[in-house]
């Protein structure tokens, strides 16, 4: 049988982790998880809207660390072994894949896109943008509200 998007378990305000524990989906657990899947599947789109194949192999690759880190971010700790998490090489190499595309972009103090830039690549690259800040946003705000 075909795997199917949904659990048949009724919903309950509750879902399953990796390794069948049940948590609240309110649980700040799956809130981050959720903020992976939605990053990733906006880099997805994006990667796929690009012609310059040097960047799609740097966003396939983000994107496969964005799913071990969805894979960890879902597991029970108790019961799950441990996912490889994000590694320090990983940060590093996006910070200067990002190092190098600043040197290319014209000098601003907004985020833009030069002009002609169609309005849908605009809307795919400030998407995964407003993502991350949303997770920063319930990162800290979660911190500071334990």
């Amino acid at each position: 049988m075909a795997f199917r998007i949904y659990t048949k378990t009724g919903d309950k305000g509750e879902t399953a982790l990796f390794g069948g524990s049940r948590v609240p989906k309110s649980d700040l657990r799956v809130d981050a998880y959720g903020t992976v899947d939605e990053l990733n599947s906006f880099i997805g789109l994006l990667r796929d809207s690009l012609e310059n194949h040097h960047v799609q192999e740097i966003l396939a690759h983000t994107q496969h660390r964005l799913f071990t880190l969805g894979a960890h971010l879902a597991s029970d700790p108790t019961k799950h072994p441990p996912t490889p998490d994000l590694l320090l090489a990983d940060v590093k190499l996006l910070e200067d894949e990002m190092d190098e595309m600043d040197q290319e972009l014209p000098r601003s103090r907004i985020l833009s896109f030069r002009e002609g830039t169609p309005l849908c690549l605009f809307a795919i690259c400030a998407a995964p943008f407003a993502v991350v800040q949303n997770g920063l946003r319930s990162h800290f705000f979660n911190q500071a509200n334990p």
